[in-house]
């Protein structure tokens, strides 16, 4: 129960910080990115980074998952359009 909990929040987390720009993070002080944004998406050795180093992770991360979301998408789309061809057809 607990870690279906976490993970929820988690997830809430991602979803919030997906949107952030490379000049919101700029904005953001140091302990700001390591609280709100580095530990959240797991990067390792955020409390020894500098703010230019918090910055460069935190975004290279977020545009991975962004860059993983949307491939996730488009595989999804591909799927319903195959299945679609495949109902059109009833060779299912």
């Amino acid at each position: 129960m607990q870690a279906t909990i976490r993970l929820t929040n988690l997830l809430d987390t991602i979803a919030d910080l997906l949107p952030l720009t490379y000049a919101e993070l700029t904005q953001m002080t140091s302990k700001q990115i390591r609280d709100k944004v580095a530990k959240p998406l797991g990067i390792p050795g955020c409390y020894r980074m500098k703010k230019a180093q918090l910055i460069q992770q935190s975004f290279q991360e977020l545009e991975n998952a962004r860059a993983y979301l949307q491939t996730s998408e488009v595989e999804r789309e591909q799927a319903k359009q195959a299945l679609k061809q495949l109902k059109k057809n009833e060779d299912y």
